[in-house]
């Protein structure tokens, strides 16, 4: 008896529900707040493609020269979920220059975001054969002035026959 009762609870809740979901999107044309419930404005945090410098140390064993590695990086922004990114650097100490694309999984909130993202590709030191690389990388980034993008990274760069770079970092970028 009670698990008929349990099914016709559940059955009654879900038909209520029926007409919110096919509630259709209201106008936002009114007096502030007049919107509220029926959709209102979607943010957009830019667009759909963003540009980014990047820069910071990148650590490597047995090496003294200083560690630092410059770069760029052009991103596809499927929404503020997911995003592809392509990504150049040339690492000082090692001289090494990488080529790496890959997939971004961001939290959507904003202006604040936390990401974590591998990317693959392929790694030359100096002028030696290329390699592959895979390289998984954390970040965080704060989004100001709804296009500018300032973040912090750290990755680890593991390039098959030629070790491990381990970096951190900065990016400045912008969202178009």
């Amino acid at each position: 008896m009670k698990r008929s009762s349990l099914n016709t609870c559940l059955l009654l809740t879900a038909l209520c529900a029926v007409p919110v979901l096919a509630q259709e999107r209201g106008r936002t044309d009114g007096p502030e707040n007049s919107e509220q419930g029926k959709g209102g404005y979607s943010r957009q945090n830019g667009g759909r493609f963003s540009l980014a410098f990047n820069w910071g140390a990148a650590f490597e064993s047995g090496d003294s020269s200083p560690p630092l590695y410059a770069g760029g990086t052009a991103s596809y922004w499927v929404d503020d979920l997911i995003i592809g990114d392509a990504t150049v650097l040339y690492l000082a100490d090692t001289k090494k220059t990488e080529f790496m694309i890959g997939p971004r999984f961001r939290t959507p909130t904003y202006p604040v975001g936390f990401s974590a993202g591998l990317k693959a590709g392929a790694a030359t030191h100096s002028g030696d054969s290329v390699r592959f690389l895979l390289s998984p990388q954390v970040g965080v980034d704060f989004a100001l002035a709804d296009h500018l993008l300032l973040g912090l990274v750290g990755a680890a760069d593991i390039a098959l026959g030629q070790g491990t770079a381990f970096r951190a970092g900065m990016d400045i970028g912008w969202r178009f």
